[in-house]
């Protein structure tokens, strides 16, 4: 059900892991907004809501928790 072309993060025949460019580039695995340090819970956000643009500039890491109050919520990320 949430694999191949029905994952939500299948982008035109590949599966984009976000969460290892931001690691491999020496992000540390944080959240932007609350500082929470568990990588379980982390998202990656990108910063202008276009999913097609990859650059490393415009990706942040943030708690599921954090992720919903930015895309529902209008919160900032500083």
């Amino acid at each position: 059900m949430f694999s191949g072309e029905k994952h939500w993060n299948w982008k035109n025949g590949e599966n984009i892991k976000y969460k290892s460019l931001l690691i491999k580039n020496g992000v540390k695995p944080i959240c932007k907004i609350c500082k929470c340090e568990d990588v379980r819970i982390l998202a990656v956000h990108h910063l202008d809501k276009n999913h097609k643009n990859n650059d490393f500039d415009n990706l942040v890491f943030l708690c599921h928790n954090c992720h919903h109050l930015v895309h529902h919520h209008k919160v900032k990320v500083s």
